[in-house]
C-alpha cells in the first residue's frame, strides 16, 4: 500500500463526491456519478468520525428508462480504491496502487472519466494494476448488492473512495448497461456543515437491443451409407410478445454418417418465442422425435431444440436444397440456394 499525507484541501477535494443537497442526518446525502472538487469541507476542519457508511444505489426516477428498470433485478459491486482516515491521510488500496497519480490528478482537475475507466479495467481483470499481464479474473469486491424495485443498499462500509460497477439488466428484448461511477464515503453536506455517512447515487443506464441464439441439434440414429448424404430441413419462425413475426428462416443439417450435427442461429431478438419445425426428413428416414418444438430465446444465452431420425429400411436415394433469403440494400431480398450435396449437378 502507498500512504500519503495530504492537506485538508486535498482531503476535501477527494471526499466531496458532490455538492450535496440540503438534508438532515436521517436523509441520505445525494451524490452525482463522479466526485466533484469542492473546497468548502477543507475550510471547516471537520474530522471524519468512526461511523460506518452506507451507499444506496437507485434508478433515477426521472430517467427515460426508470419505469422499466424498476421491474428487473440486477447486481452491483463496490471496490474501495482508496481509504481515508480522520486526519486526512489517504491510502490507495493495494489493488489500485497504480492509480495513485491518476487519482491525484483527477481530484485536482475534476476530470474523473479516464481514471474510472482505468479502475474498471483493473477491477474486471482486463488490466493489471502493476503493469504486468492481466489475470482475467479481476479482484474481489469490497461490497455487493442486489438492486430490486429500483434500489439497493450496501451497509457497513469503511470511509473511502469507491468504484461502483453495476451488472447489465435485461428487460424483454433490451439490455441496459450502467456507466461505472465513483462515490466518496462519507459525503459533505455544505448546508449543514456535516459529514453525511449515508450517501445515495443514481445509476445511469444506456439501452441497447439484446439478442440470443438458438442451437438445433439433429441426431441420426441409423444411417445407410449406400444412399449417400442426407439432408434434414427445418423452418424457424419467431414471434415477439405481441405475436408479431420478428424472425423467419429455413436451415438444414447434412449427414454422411450416424451421429449428431447442429445448426447455430445467432442474433435472434431476446424474448422471441421460436417454433422449429422439421419440414423435410429425407425419403429413407423417419422422425423419432416431435416434429415441432418451441423455445424462448433469452439475452446472451443459447436456447436449444433436439430432433432425431432413423433409417426406415427404404432404399430411396435423395438429397435436398434449402432456399435461404437474406436482406439486401434498399429492402430487397437476396436468394441463395444451399445444396445438401456440394457435388450435385444441376
Amino acid at each position: 500500500m502507498r500512504k500519503t499525507k495530504n492537506k485538508k484541501q486535498y482531503l476535501a477535494v477527494l471526499l466531496a463526491a458532490v455538492s450535496l443537497a440540503a438534508g438532515t442526518g436521517a436523509q441520505p446525502a445525494r451524490a452525482a456519478n463522479v466526485p466533484t472538487p469542492v473546497s468548502v469541507a477543507a475550510e471547516t476542519g471537520e474530522r471524519i468520525g468512526d461511523s460506518a457508511c452506507s451507499l444506496t444505489l437507485e434508478i433515477d426516477g426521472t430517467g427515460e428508462y426508470a419505469q422499466e428498470l424498476r421491474k428487473v433485478s440486477f447486481g452491483a459491486r463496490l471496490y474501495r480504491m482508496a481509504d481515508i482516515d480522520a486526519q486526512g491521510e489517504y491510502t490507495v488500496t493495494e489493488a489500485f496502487a497504480e492509480l495513485e497519480t491518476e487519482l491525484l490528478e483527477a481530484a485536482e482537475s475534476g476530470q474523473w472519466r479516464d481514471v474510472i475507466s482505468h479502475a474498471e479495467a483493473v477491477a474486471e481483470g482486463n488490466e493489471s494494476s502493476d503493469g504486468q499481464e492481466p489475470s482475467g479474473s479481476g479482484i474481489a469486491p469490497d461490497g455487493q448488492v442486489q438492486v430490486e424495485n429500483g434500489q439497493g443498499v450496501v451497509r457497513e462500509l469503511s470511509p473511502g473512495l469507491y468504484l461502483v460497477l453495476a451488472d447489465p439488466a435485461v428487460s424483454g428484448s433490451d439490455t441496459y448497461r450502467f456507466l461505472p461511477l465513483a462515490a466518496a464515503l462519507p459525503g459533505w453536506d455544505a448546508e449543514s456543515g456535516e459529514w453525511q455517512y449515508h450517501v445515495t447515487v443514481s445509476l445511469k443506464p444506456e439501452r441497447e437491443s439484446a439478442y440470443g441464439s438458438l442451437r438445433i441439434l439433429k441426431t441420426l440414429e441409423r444411417y445407410n451409407a449406400s444412399l449417400g448424404t442426407v439432408t434434414f430441413v427445418f423452418s424457424v419462425d419467431g414471434k415477439d410478445s405481441l405475436g408479431n413475426i420478428v424472425y423467419s428462416d429455413v436451415v438444414s443439417t447434412t449427414h454422411s454418417a450416424a451421429g449428431t450435427e447442429e445448426v447455430l442461429i445467432e442474433n435472434i431478438p431476446a424474448g422471441t418465442t421460436v417454433t422449429v419445425t422439421e419440414v423435410y426428413s429425407g425419403a429413407s428416414y423417419e422422425l423419432t422425435s416431435q416434429p415441432q418444438q418451441t423455445v424462448t430465446v433469452t439475452a446472451e444465452t443459447v436456447a436449444q431444440t433436439e430432433f432425431s431420425n432413423t433409417y426406415n429400411e427404404r432404399l430411396v436415394p435423395g438429397s435436398g436444397a434449402v432456399n435461404h433469403f437474406t436482406g439486401g440494400e434498399g429492402g430487397d431480398w437476396i436468394w441463395n440456394r444451399l445444396d445438401a450435396d456440394p457435388e450435385r449437378e444441376e
